[in-house]
């Protein structure tokens, strides 16, 4: 069965008073979180199911100490392509896996 990955972008924050037993959520940088869902289920999911569900992967990943709120996602059903490339400057060349691309 293909999977679908599901790419969500998320607001750290962390609690700086969670040993006095209090709260102070502090935001902090926004971290990725990936998960993979089946993608015949995707496919027939609207934009605010798979949402929903990202929304529950955040709060899953919470504690008293860090909590992750959703922001958005993206959904990749077809695999990444990755190429390795080096770019020559003073031709002004990229050259990937043989093959020379001029730009």
């Amino acid at each position: 069965m293909a999977t679908a990955k599901i790419i969500v972008t998320a607001q750290l924050e962390e609690n700086k008073a969670w040993y006095e037993g209090g709260e102070a959520w502090v935001p902090k940088f926004g971290p990725k979180i990936e998960f993979q869902l089946p993608s015949d289920d995707i496919l027939y999911m609207s934009k605010e199911d798979v949402a929903k569900i990202c929304e529950e992967v955040c709060k899953d990943q919470s504690n008293e100490y860090e909590r992750f709120n959703y922001v958005s996602h993206d959904v990749e059903l077809i695999p990444t392509i990755k190429v390795n490339v080096e770019y020559n400057y003073a031709t002004s060349t990229v050259e990937s896996i043989g093959e020379e691309i001029s730009l």
